[in-house]
Formats: C-alpha cells, sequence, structure tokens
C-alpha cells in the first residue's frame, strides 16, 4: 500500500529554501526551480521542517537509492538548522531594547546604532558626552555658526 503524501505548505519550502541558500546542501547545484524536498524519516505525513531537507533530483536519487546514508543527511540538516540559529542569534544580538523614559536620555558614541525605535510622543534627545566626537562637532558647528554673525 503506497504512502499518503500530504502537500507541504508554501511557507515551508520557502523556508526550506532560504535554509540552503537557493543551492543543493550536497552538490553546490543552484537549478531552484527543480529542487525536491526529501522526508528525512522517510514518513510522508511529517512535514516539520525539521524533517524536511530541500535538495536537487540527483542528490535527492542518491539519498533514497542509499547512495547517501541517512546518518550523512541528518549530519547535513543538522549542521543547516545550526547554521540558521547562527544567524538569528546574530541578528538579534544587534537590537538595544531602551525602557522607560527616553526624551531626556544621553546615548553614549561607544554605541552604534543603525535604528532607534521609541515609543513616546517626543524624540529623545541626544546629548554626547564630554570628549566624544559628536561633542566636539556639536562645538565646531556652534563656533562656524557664531563666526558666521561676527
Amino acid at each position: 500500500m503506497a504512502k499518503a503524501r500530504k502537500s507541504i505548505p508554501q511557507k515551508t519550502k520557502s523556508l526550506l529554501q532560504q535554509e540552503v541558500n537557493s543551492q543543493c546542501p550536497i552538490c553546490d547545484d543552484q537549478n531552484v526551480d527543480h529542487f525536491e524536498i526529501h522526508h528525512i524519516d522517510e514518513i510522508p505525513e511529517n512535514n516539520s521542517p525539521d524533517n524536511l531537507l530541500m535538495l536537487c533530483p540527483i542528490c535527492h536519487s542518491k539519498i533514497t537509492k542509499g547512495d547517501i546514508s541517512e546518518e550523512e543527511v541528518k549530519q547535513i540538516k543538522n549542521y543547516l538548522m545550526i547554521k540558521a540559529k547562527g544567524k538569528s542569534s546574530a541578528k538579534s544580538s544587534n537590537t538595544i531594547n531602551i525602557k522607560g523614559n527616553v526624551s531626556n536620555s544621553t546615548v553614549a558614541n561607544s554605541i552604534s546604532a543603525q535604528t532607534i525605535v521609541y515609543k513616546s510622543r517626543s524624540k529623545p534627545k541626544m546629548e554626547f558626552a564630554d570628549g566624544a566626537i559628536g561633542k566636539k562637532a556639536e562645538l565646531k558647528k556652534l563656533c562656524e555658526a557664531s563666526d558666521r554673525s561676527i
């Protein structure tokens, strides 16, 4: 009796394609249009992303025939999952959350930020610490402005 197959949601397929970076994790083929999805535990109903591996048809055939062992497939999947977790933690480690009233906050010049998100009605007051590069630039602008007015 043939195993019943559940269709794999498009969102899961997209996540799997991101996981392999649009190339076969075994042979580096980049012909994504023909990629197939392998069920690591050989149970077609188990469409958990942890059980699925996207790869090219040739490598999928090699796994099915036993040319590539189940252990190798599991190692590849584990490597991809660890790599993906590293990327997500790298993104989150670049985030700073500031709670409370930030309207009179001082942000030191040792912090570099691309985006500051604040939830208040007024924008935070940006002040530079004494001796900071920003403070020197701020003083230079004030001096230039006063020179022009003289």
